[in-house]
């Protein structure tokens, strides 16, 4: 599961990159980020384990959207096309106003949809080139051209298509994720300002960009941050950051936000294994059973499942141990069909 950070030239992606990869320097290429999770590091206190994983998300930096490099352009193309969620970064050094950031928005938005009507204009003159070669395929390539011809009239009047309102049988859906468009791929916008704009008008631009949004029908959710800040205070130490936070009156760096946005939009959850030896976050698909959870652990274990021990890792920070929680009938044994819920800690019972 990826994520790929798209952007116009100078909206400040590489940056934003540097700042997930833990460092200030400009930061290309795919690296892996960790989620962050308040519980997980509760229950290290717990167990004071050899080892603390946090569960991790794939994020890439791709070519700048409106590159001029054919080279380039056709990176940006083939990478695109093979990401879960796009991280939609705008703003930079353009954007001195609101208004500068909201047609920078605009303008990213329409990058996306010339792309989108591109792959639909072409794909609808090849079909009509092997119909006229075997006109009795027409029938069978009708579901196709409607829903091409429904992409088209959305883009061509400036908007993203909802796959909600689509209506698409199941054969149209398996063609629209085959076709991977970039206009209906799960996004959050990253709104990149000046610590001066962060610091004074962030609100106002706020506003702004949600009624921006709003307006064109787009529902993704966005972060405002300063993508310079947060790169720097990866060189801070933990109590510098902290107080650094505080003197902006927030809780976490801002790219902690766009990471949980992130992983929620590819569809994952979180559940717990915890021990001595290591206390470690999972991420599984949520809906996914207690098999699926234990074939993330290990192959081995979904094999020879047995059952899997369960708690909610609310419960356990309150009583402390497994053994409490069992005494007080808290530890559950659930069965292969068990729907793992977010935030479970779970224990694997197998036999291979």
């Amino acid at each position: 599961m990826k994520a790929g950070i798209i952007g116009l030239a100078s909206s400040g992606k590489t940056t934003l990159t540097g700042a997930f990869m833990g460092t200030s320097k400009k930061s290309k290429g795919i690296g892996i980020v960790h989620v962050p999770d308040d519980r997980l590091f509760e229950l290290a206190k717990i167990y004071s384990p050899e080892k603390t994983t946090p569960a991790t998300v794939q994020i890439e930096d791709l070519p700048p959207l409106d590159t001029q490099i054919k080279e380039e352009k056709v990176k940006f193309f083939e990478k695109g096309k093979t990401m879960d969620v796009q991280i939609l970064c705008t703003g930079g050094y353009r954007c001195y106003s609101t208004e500068d950031i909201i047609n920078e928005i605009s303008k990213l938005r329409f990058e996306l949809i010339i792309q989108d009507l591109d792959i639909v204009t072409k794909r609808l003159e090849k079909i009509e080139g092997e119909i006229k070669k075997a006109p009795k395929t027409k029938a069978q390539k009708e579901g196709e051209i409607k829903l091409l011809e429904m992409l088209r009239k959305t883009l061509e009047e400036e908007k993203f298509p909802s796959p909600n309102s689509l209506d698409l049988d199941e054969h149209q859906k398996i063609l629209t994720n085959n076709y991977s468009f970039f206009t209906l791929k799960p996004s959050v916008y990253v709104i990149n300002v000046s610590q001066e704009q962060y610091i004074e008008k962030r609100e106002d631009i706020e506003d702004s960009v949600k009624k921006y949004l709003e307006e064109t029908g787009d529902n993704a959710p966005f972060v405002i941050i300063d993508a310079f800040t947060e790169a720097d205070i990866m060189d801070m130490e933990e109590d510098e950051i902290n107080e650094f936070l505080k003197e902006f009156g927030l809780k976490e760096p801002g790219k902690n936000k766009i990471i949980r946005y992130v992983y929620n939009l590819l569809g994952l959850i979180t559940f717990f294994t915890v021990g001595e030896d290591e206390v470690r976050a999972w991420n599984i698909h949520r809906g996914d059973n207690a098999v699926n959870a234990a074939g993330a652990i290990h192959s081995d274990l979904a094999r020879g499942f047995i059952r899997a021990e369960v708690v909610e890792s609310d419960y356990l920070l309150k009583v402390g141990s497994l053994n409490a929680a069992k005494s007080q009938g808290k530890l559950r044994l659930e069965g292969k069909d068990y729907i793992v819920k977010d935030g479970d800690v779970v224990n694997i019972l197998f036999n291979v």
